[in-house]
């Protein structure tokens, strides 16, 4: 005979919605700023050209998985809208991009000088 109390009972402790995706945002946004102060280190100059483009794609995977968050934590919660999470994370994620975009274009014109000196050795 089972007893009642022997019956498996719903967790209580599993985190809300709300608590998961407000956790889901703060962790890209830890991500970002990670990646950031890495970038402000002057790497990019040891960066090859598909180490910028992969840098590059994850911050544009970030960017879903922060939209995909906040967007489900918005209407979750509306007081979410009138924060500034949103503006925080388009700062991070614009500076990134520039600074990678950055390194992208001076790789490539390294890449054409180099093309130009080969056609005068030749």
């Amino acid at each position: 005979m089972v007893n009642p109390g022997d019956a498996i009972q719903p967790k209580n402790d599993a985190p809300s919605d709300i608590e998961f995706y407000r956790a889901k945002v703060r962790s890209v946004l830890r991500q970002l700023h990670a990646m950031k102060d890495y970038l402000t280190a002057g790497a990019t100059e040891q960066f090859d050209e598909s180490d910028v483009l992969a840098r590059l794609e994850w911050v544009n995977s970030m960017n879903l998985e922060f939209d995909s968050a906040q967007t489900s934590l918005e209407k979750l919660d509306f007081s979410e809208i009138s924060k500034n999470t949103r503006f925080e994370f388009s700062a991070i994620l614009m500076d990134l991009k520039a600074k990678l975009n950055r390194a992208l274009a001076a790789l490539r014109k390294l890449h054409l000088q180099d093309l130009g000196n080969l056609d005068y050795q030749i």
